[in-house]
């Protein structure tokens, strides 16, 4: 018989916590997680079961790599320029996109189709200028094999000569190459000029920039 006076003697058993039916996911958790939440006994009853163990997708939604990208992070190579690398100061990465979407005109809503092209902005570079002008002169000569010929002799008959191509690389938080960007065809089309000015008292080097067409551009890297 149960003692009245002894709470821990032939007590009914204590009613264990069962985690109710999801909405959402249809089983309970206990049965879609298994292990020690297959069993309710372990479960500590809470407010609502969701604040217990959370969802079980909530793990997927969370980045493996949360450092950031910063803007100096960063190094540029293009196979015809080996002296620009060291030079760069910045770089800008294309917009892209279609300039505008084609519309579909109807009695209630007028419908928005994608176009069939898009098109890609220019490649800006902005470079230093060493004391010997190699830099610069690399890529004036590339341009005027392209530009500014003499005769037809002179003119380069092999078109894939005139183009080449180039991959700006990110850096991890290690200084480490980690996402490349590779550019396709690349074409220098100018180069900005440069400010000699005898007026100046700072030292600060002269800097050129330079444009590039290019037809397209890639992003590999890693899970890209």
């Amino acid at each position: 018989m149960a003692d009245p006076n002894n709470p821990f003697i032939d007590n009914p058993p204590i009613n264990r916590y069962t985690p109710p039916q999801n909405r959402f996911f249809g089983p309970s958790y206990n049965q879609f997680l298994g292990g020690a939440f297959a069993d309710s006994s372990n479960f500590i009853q809470g407010i609502t079961f969701d604040f217990n163990i959370g969802s079980p997708y909530a793990l997927q939604k969370q980045p493996e790599n949360v450092n950031y990208l910063y803007g100096n992070f960063f190094k540029l190579s293009i196979m015809r320029l080996p002296k620009l690398e060291y030079f760069v100061q910045r770089v800008s990465l294309p917009s892209f996109g279609a300039d505008t979407n084609s519309v579909q005109n109807t009695r209630f809503v007028d419908l928005v189709h994608p176009v069939t092209n898009a098109s890609f902005d220019s490649l800006t570079v902005d470079f230093l200028l060493d004391e010997d002008m190699e830099t610069y002169k690399e890529l004036y000569d590339w341009m005027r094999s392209i530009y500014l010929i003499k005769d037809h002799k002179s003119y380069e008959s092999d078109i894939s000569k005139h183009f080449c191509s180039g991959t700006l690389t990110t850096l991890n938080h290690a200084q480490q190459s980690n996402v490349e960007i590779r550019f396709k065809n690349l074409l220098p089309i100018s180069l900005s000029p440069i400010e000699f000015d005898s007026t100046i008292t700072d030292m600060t080097p002269l800097t050129s920039t330079v444009t590039f067409a290019f037809d397209i551009f890639e992003i590999v890297g890693r899970d890209c």
